[in-house]
């Protein structure tokens, strides 16, 4: 029967045979970077979006003022995108994730797009994240072309029926009239040590259940990213620490296969901190460089 993956956003048949339904969570994951009060918010706001019916809303123009908007603000990798997918698993729902990529930036095509993705998203009653979508925020200027798209957005915005969620790094540069029709708007902070040793722990947890017998992290390994000092100076942020743990892993594997005697159907990778020291270090060079260049640019800029 037909059927639309949603990660990949395309239309396909699917066969019935491998159909479920969305599942509850079978294990515990990590919290969203959030807190207890502005967690308990959005639970609060999703549960009547999320009911066959909804049955009133504070508009009189009818279709009109039903939805809920949620805006997420903060730096890349806190835990905004992963606060939705959250929010999607506890009240198993689909979630519509989109980008500027798959709305465009053309004005002419843009509210066709949208109207598009957030009446299929009303219909399947999903939860619809629109990450990154400064473009659509943005406080207008004298740009025709950005004005008209920040105007056919907020237009078809105010008439979603549904539960849509909003991700931004630029939240000064908000439109005036963008806030006002925002239910909430919830911002994230820099990852502490305390918060990013929760998210090692996690996808530690995370290959114990997967890999077992498979891939693990030696003793040593875990304590240097649970409890080390080293570790707790790297200020990577949710998705750096995720992209880290996999380069490790990556490594450890790589020169498992180089001894002769390595039968990867029978034997165990072991990550050890060397694995994961070499990946810090390649961090620091990158971050090193592009600090450089940065200042290399300003130093260029104000000898203009």
């Amino acid at each position: 029967m037909p059927g639309f993956a949603l990660a990949e956003k395309f239309w396909t048949l699917v066969h019935v045979d491998y159909m479920r339904p969305i599942q509850a969570l079978k294990y515990a994951v990590p919290d969203a970077n959030i807190g207890d009060e502005n967690s308990e918010i959005i639970k609060a706001l999703s549960y009547p979006q999320l009911k066959p019916k909804v049955e009133w809303t504070a508009d009189f123009v009818q279709h009109k003022g039903a939805g809920v908007a949620v805006l997420l603000y903060g730096p890349p990798g806190v835990g905004k995108t992963y606060t939705v997918e959250l929010t999607a698993l506890h009240t198993r729902r689909p979630m519509l994730s989109l980008t500027v990529g798959d709305l465009g930036t053309n004005e002419q095509s843009i509210e066709r797009e949208i109207t598009k993705w957030f009446d299929l998203a009303h219909r399947w009653r999903a939860v619809l994240l629109i990450d990154e979508a400064d473009i659509f925020l943005e406080r207008r200027s004298t740009d025709l072309a950005r004005n008209g798209i920040v105007t056919a957005f907020l237009r078809k915005m105010e008439y979603f029926g549904g539960l849509l969620f909003l991700t931004t790094n630029r939240v000064e540069h908000i439109d005036e009239a963008f806030m006002s029709r925002v239910h909430v708007a919830i911002g994230f902070e820099k990852l502490d040590v305390a918060k990013r040793r929760d998210i090692w722990a996690s996808f530690l947890d995370k290959l114990e259940r997967e890999a077992k017998g498979q891939v693990r992290m030696s003793e040593e390994a875990r304590k240097f990213v649970l409890e080390g000092d080293e570790m707790a100076e790297v200020e990577w942020n949710g998705r750096e620490i995720r992209n880290g743990f996999q380069s490790a892993i990556a490594i450890a594997e790589y020169e498992a296969s180089k001894d002769p005697d390595f039968k990867q159907e029978e034997d165990e990778i072991v990550v050890e901190v060397e694995h994961l020291r070499r990946v810090v270090l390649m961090s620091k060079k990158f971050r090193g460089h592009v600090e450089k260049a940065r200042k290399d640019n300003e130093s260029e800029w104000s000898d203009l």
